[in-house]
């Protein structure tokens, strides 16, 4: 099978003041890439990087629920974390940085309470839009009700068929 995309993923921030409205400034954009040897999220920022990250792709470690999740979560805190998610990232030797260039271990990987950590700090100043294009997409309602749980703002749409309920 060859590589196709099956789920859009757009990051901003979560209000923008002194109103606090909700427009879409999106900041960061990802495709779930399914179909070849490994699944991964191809990144791209939609403006000057304010952390340089040496790959555009985030491998997932599996294509499961827990692997699609932390994925999610370890792309946001590599392209969007600051400087004290960045040493946590270190702590827990899931990136090196190299000249000031962020690097994705080769093997990365989150606990539980990693993931709890991140998602945290991350809910509080980002949003996710998630547009689910294909039937078989791995991020499914459980993956966003995960996130919802972590306490992001999602905002899911649909381009697949209806039955797909987020």
């Amino acid at each position: 099978m060859s590589t196709v995309s099956t789920t859009l993923l757009s990051v901003g921030p979560k209000s923008l003041h002194p109103w606090g409205d909700r427009a879409w400034r999106v900041g960061l954009t990802a495709q779930y890439c399914t179909g070849s040897s490994s699944d991964y999220w191809l990144v791209t920022p939609t403006q000057p990087a304010a952390y340089k990250v040496t790959q555009d792709t985030v491998v997932v470690p599996s294509p499961d629920h827990e692997g699609v999740l932390d994925s999610i979560i370890f792309l946001l805190a590599l392209h969007l974390g600051n400087a004290q998610l960045e040493g946590f990232l270190l702590d827990h030797h899931n990136i090196h940085v190299t000249a000031g260039v962020r690097e994705v271990a080769e093997y990365w990987e989150l606990t539980a309470a990693t993931r709890g950590h991140l998602g945290k700090a991350l809910a509080e100043h980002y949003r996710i839009g998630v547009t689910v294009l294909d039937d078989c997409s791995l991020v499914d309602p459980a993956i966003v009700g995960d996130l919802r749980r972590l306490g992001f703002d999602v905002d899911v749409f649909l381009l697949a068929d209806s039955s797909v309920v987020a």
